[in-house]
């Protein structure tokens, strides 16, 4: 009697079945909501940072990142969105400005979804129970730091330029700015601008109208334009110091700020280059990988998704056990912890840059 045969469709299906039984499961998808029109290395940047994450960890296949374009404006992420949730996708890292961060809470409020924030410091979204896990500090935060820090400069006299063009940031930056100072600080006066249509000759003119020491020059978004705000500053006084918020540190100010950067300062989440091992090792490996310089704000959404692949690996999969994993705890990142109240907001430190073209 012959041996019985498996016939050889049934032994590809056996072997089907043993691969897919020893396959890992898949992780779920990570969209990156940036600006990706062409040359912006804002959104180039972020979306390398996130794909260098999951490779460096071994991931690739089990873990995919899916960009999608936000364009850094309320209608175009609003537009994203739809797009992300009819793919089907829950877990959310956005960089944008506080005016999409805004629009797009009220979008996404009730539904089941996570959206990591990496660049939206807007105080609209603290202390609230909602969708959001922001990984960096809200406008009280940021500000109290950066008043502490012009408070122990000794400056009698500040001059803030206000962009308008994303109010939902720089208002209420503006405010925690005023009350961190407190009554006893130095004399303060408020010069508003549009970054995206600046009229230099006018804000020159209400620079001009009294002298000040400190010059704030209280822009984010990474927009370069804020460089010939600080070039101004100096026309009109000399010897004035200026200070950047975080949301400026961008190869870009190098070249638009020019001369104005001796002598210009800039609050940052991560320490100057040479001082973490971590942060330039990032910086460093990604310029290897990349050929190219990355922003500061994708060093964010590199810790973002490291927060979201750790959780991934542990079998946490759903938006709402990944924030309940999160909130009211320290959490490691590759650049070190992060403190996360009730609500998911972070405490983080702010380290003064006093060679910002160095950084670069």
């Amino acid at each position: 009697m012959s041996p019985t045969r498996i016939p050889a469709a049934a032994l590809l299906g056996i072997a089907a079945f043993a691969l897919a039984a020893c396959s890992p499961e898949p992780l779920p998808r990570i969209a990156i909501m940036t600006k990706l029109e062409d040359g912006s290395l804002v959104g180039s940047s972020e979306v390398n940072a996130a794909r260098m994450a999951i490779e460096e960890r071994g991931l690739a296949g089990r873990a995919i990142v899916e960009a999608y374009d936000d364009g850094w404006a309320p209608e175009k992420a609003l537009a994203a969105w739809e797009r992300l949730r009819a793919d089907g996708v829950r877990f959310i890292v956005t960089s944008h400005v506080s005016t999409c961060a805004v629009a797009l809470a009220e979008r996404s409020a009730g539904e089941d979804v996570l959206v990591m924030i990496a660049g939206s410091a807007t105080d609209a979204l603290s202390g609230r129970d909602d969708e959001n896990l922001r990984i960096i500090m809200d406008v009280r935060g940021e500000q109290a730091e950066a008043a502490s820090w012009v408070l122990s400069r000794g400056y009698t006299s500040v001059l803030v330029a206000r962009d308008t063009d994303n109010w939902a940031y720089t208002e209420p930056a503006l405010a925690a700015f005023q009350a961190a100072l407190g009554p006893g600080g130095p004399s303060l006066r408020v010069a508003t601008l549009s970054i995206g249509a600046l009229d230099a000759a006018s804000l020159r003119g209400e620079f001009a109208r009294e002298p000040f020491e400190l010059l704030y020059v209280l822009v984010g978004a990474h927009n370069s334009a804020a460089g010939g705000v600080a070039q101004l500053g100096r026309l009109v006084e000399p010897d004035c110091a200026i200070l950047f918020t975080p949301w400026m540190k961008t190869p870009a100010i190098v070249e638009t700020a020019g001369d104005a950067l001796r002598g210009a300062f800039m609050p940052a989440y991560y320490p100057a280059r040479g001082r973490d091992a971590r942060v330039d090792g990032y910086i460093d490996g990604f310029r290897r990988r990349y050929g190219y310089t990355p922003t500061y704000i994708s060093l964010n959404v590199y810790a973002a998704v490291n927060l979201l692949l750790d959780r991934f690996e542990e079998g946490v999969v759903s938006p709402a056990a990944v924030k309940a994993s999160v909130v009211g705890r320290r959490v490691d990142t590759p650049f070190g912890p992060v403190d996360f109240d009730e609500y998911g907001d972070a405490r983080r430190p702010l380290y003064v840059i006093d060679d910002i073209a160095g950084e670069f």
